[in-house]
């Protein structure tokens, strides 16, 4: 699969794969990260990447945090996880929350801050119904199938 990628930004950094083997390729901020203060032990920044992706029809970019800056750094993505629409077309960015006593890390420009992978994805149709399918597990709900 080809992605086109725009820069919008020359000093942006057209994303790559690290191994043979990678299911994610590594998004990179064009500035220094700067970090704003939200409340004690709570940090946040919006990274500009400089890239916008033009995304196949039923596909979908899935942003994830970089295990490395989880594990080592306590920082992830203030959403949890991106979603990115194969209908947008403007530049991704990227929202970085950091829980520490003290200041978080620094990251400078061109390093990498995330990692996204294109999935593709299936738009259901929806129909409502009286009664569904009855399953061994039923309506039981957290915790049901153990630990």
């Amino acid at each position: 699969m080809k992605i086109n990628i725009k820069k919008l930004n020359e000093n942006a950094i057209v994303p790559k794969y690290q191994s043979d083997g990678a299911i994610a390729f590594d998004l990179h901020t064009i500035n220094d990260v700067k970090w704003k203060f939200v409340e004690p032990n709570l940090y946040e920044a919006v990274i500009d990447t400089g890239l916008a992706f033009e995304i196949p029809n039923d596909y979908g970019m899935f942003i994830f945090p970089r295990s490395g800056t989880g594990f080592k750094y306590n920082v992830h993505l203030a959403n949890g996880t991106g979603l990115i629409d194969s209908d947008y077309r403007g530049e991704i960015k990227i929202k970085l929350i950091s829980i520490h006593d003290t200041m978080p890390p620094e990251f400078s420009a061109n390093n990498r801050v995330a990692q996204a992978s294109i999935i593709p994805i299936i738009q259901a149709t929806f129909r409502e119904v009286d009664k569904l399918n009855q399953t061994n597990r039923g309506d039981s709900g957290f915790g049901s199938t153990g630990i």
